[in-house]
């Protein structure tokens, strides 16, 4: 690696809107690839019936392949989730001015570990809350899919 393209790297990765970029990416690589691998896992035969009922691909989709592929959206949700708020933790951490990631490092820094342990509860009720609210859509959209059916005890 030459010096100009360390120096490029270097301030690509100190700019903010480098690390915006790339937490987009991960999130809607995430959503895209789960999406497209629930849409491509429709079941066959009610492809077939849809051919045989001359069904248009608009009400394939929207019968077929979109309620078949919600469950895997919504996997795909729970990781981008994830990914979203590590990543926005993260740039907050390394180029941000404001947000819980710098008030970490701050935290960090001044060895205010009263102020640091609010900032990790605070994050993990975060994370916490955007799960359940995953969990509820899932519930409320996909509610014969077998991730949302609860175990009977007893």
């Amino acid at each position: 690696m030459t010096l100009k393209t360390y120096q490029k790297a270097q301030a690509a990765a100190d700019n903010p809107r480098s690390t915006e970029y790339r937490l987009f990416g991960q999130v809607t690589g995430a959503l895209m690839g789960a999406g497209r691998a629930g849409l491509k896992g429709a079941e066959l035969g009610h492809r077939d019936l849809a051919a045989v009922l001359q069904a248009r691909r608009g009400q394939r989709l929207w019968t077929i392949e979109l309620p078949g592929a919600l469950p895997s959206i919504l996997t795909g949700m729970e990781v981008a989730i994830v990914l979203a708020t590590i990543g926005a933790v993260v740039a907050e951490y390394l180029a941000g001015d404001e947000g819980l990631g710098w008030l970490a490092l701050r935290s960090l820094n001044g060895v205010a570990v009263d102020q640091l342990f609010g900032v990790i509860v605070l994050l993990s009720a975060l994370g916490f809350a955007l799960y359940a609210a995953v969990s509820v859509l899932r519930r409320v959209l996909v509610p014969w899919h077998p991730s949302v059916r609860r175990l009977d005890v007893g």
